[in-house]
């Protein structure tokens, strides 16, 4: 058995190699790949332009009651299906407004905590409303209105929508608040003492190890020192979430929180228990080649260019980063390089570092406008690059679609991003420099096998144990994580 584990991990690091360091193209003639596969046009929209202004529960409510009034006549499909457009239409405006009002969030979480937890309270009870209205067309005479107005794959979406009850939405806004509350704690910084030194968060502990006034081991103590104290302010927070999200899903008949999840939230079409097969196979190949990685890492070659590379990053502006790839994406597809033109026109991408930004990286649909806008707090380092690819791949996807998904699976979502940044290799060294692609190239695939295969299963892995674990608490929470990363 041995033996045969042993082959396809092998293959697997060989094909690494492979991508690694034999996709040098210097001198290659490329050219531009004409497609044709966007059957979509995203709308001219400057985000900058773009307000969310107050909550309007008024206007949601008048155009929920018109769908109902137009339902509840006899042979009526055509006025009905009219309302339903117009339903359809104010739920693109609802997702969109909450999109940008999510962007500013995101970029200052203290300076919008009250707009943030009271746009939540207003964005779940207008959806609430728009899915009665959506039931009242499925449930009556004129329910042929869904696809006359939505086509096949809209009405079979919104046939089944259902509406939370008030108990419900109150869990739902719960859980909105205790998102805020960890953001306004995660802007906090952390303070330590060791070895009769104050040291105010990670930056000031990296900064000292840089400068030689700590060692890497002493760095390490630091950053734990810094990790616990960090846990014992959101971790509580966690705990509580971990419930609110317990108690909802058993308001709608659910034991199994993680089978909620897998349906309702990720859209998955396989159960927790078959997801532990994934699980084991990610143990038994993808844990030892990580460790290979490992050592692949510290080769001189790799060393020396992360180096030269995170250097470089480490002053690169947000047009910078962009000037970087737009000359290169037409060798992928022609569409996705009108894409990237049409996306840095209209201010749709905020990659720029700010102090105030929450530590995190997405791509938020605007469906009224078939468009798309991505945010990210760099790294400053070559991370960047990689996670800016990721991320146009999905604000492709979005604008592919319209800005309607339509439930697609969490799983799905992820094809295009991650398909991207493979297709993007044989650019690397035009990017960045031949001298130092392979340390690019390596980068990025190491990030794709160990930070989205390896923790997308040990983070499931780690849900579906707290989810399943009575009268939760933080040690808990805390052991259950030691003992997950310990079989990964």
């Amino acid at each position: 058995m041995k033996h045969k584990k042993r082959f396809p991990r092998l293959c697997a690091l060989s094909l690494t190699l492979v991508l690694v360091f034999s996709l040098s193209a210097p001198g290659l003639a490329w050219e531009e790949r004409k497609t044709d596969i966007l059957t979509k046009t995203p709308q001219e929209v400057d985000f900058n332009t773009l307000t969310y202004g107050e909550p309007y529960m008024d206007e949601v409510e008048a155009v929920a009651k018109a769908v109902e009034t137009a339902a509840a006549k006899t042979d009526n499909a055509a006025e009905t299906a009219e309302a339903v457009r117009v339903l359809k239409a104010m739920e693109d405006r609802l997702s969109t407004d909450y999109a940008v009002m999510s962007v500013h969030y995101a970029s200052d979480p203290t300076a919008m905590s009250q707009t943030y937890v009271d746009w939540n309270g207003f964005y779940t009870a207008a959806f609430n409303r728009i899915a009665e209205a959506f039931s009242a067309v499925a449930n009556s005479v004129n329910a042929g209105a869904l696809e006359l107005a939505l086509g096949e794959d809209g009405a079979a979406y919104y046939a089944d929508a259902e509406a939370d009850t008030p108990e419900q939405l109150a869990l739902q806004n719960h859980c909105a608040e205790l998102v805020d509350d960890y953001w306004q704690a995660m802007a906090e910084t952390p303070v330590v003492r060791y070895k009769g030194v104050t040291y105010h968060g990670e930056e000031e502990a990296n900064a000292a190890l840089a400068e030689g006034k700590l060692t890497y081991e002493d760095w390490n103590q630091v950053c734990l020192l810094l990790a616990k104290e960090i846990n014992k302010v959101v971790g509580p927070l966690y705990v509580n979430l971990v419930k609110t999200w317990k108690a909802y899903a058993a308001s709608w008949g659910y034991d199994d929180c993680a089978a909620f999840f897998y349906k309702n939230v990720y859209i998955r079409d396989y159960t927790p228990q078959e997801a532990e097969a994934i699980h084991d196979a990610v143990k038994t190949y993808i844990v030892p080649l990580c460790g290979l990685y490992t050592v692949l890492f510290n080769t001189p070659e790799i060393q020396y260019g992360t180096a030269v590379l995170n250097g470089q990053f480490s002053t690169l502006s947000q047009n910078g980063l962009l000037d970087m790839i737009q000359p290169y994406m037409g060798y992928v597809s022609s569409e996705l390089a009108d894409l990237f033109a049409y996306m840095r026109r209209c201010h749709l991408v905020d990659t720029a570092f700010s102090e105030t930004k929450n530590d995190q990286g997405f791509t938020t649909s605007l469906p009224q406008y078939q468009s798309a806008f991505i945010f990210n707090k760099p790294y400053m380092n070559i991370n960047d690059l990689e996670d800016l690819l990721h991320e146009f791949g999905h604000f492709s996807e979005a604008c592919l679609s319209g800005g309607s998904d339509y439930g697609n699976s969490l799983d799905l979502a992820e094809i295009n991003s991650q398909a991207l940044v493979l297709l993007c290799q044989p650019y690397m060294g035009a990017m960045v420099g031949e001298e130092n692609a392979s340390a690019c190239r390596f980068s990025n695939l190491r990030r794709m096998v160990s930070g989205y295969i390896l923790s997308s299963c040990l983070s499931d892995e780690f849900q579906q144990r707290v989810f399943a674990e009575d009268d939760l608490t933080l040690d808990k929470v805390n052991r259950i994580y030691h003992d997950v990363c310990a079989e990964y």
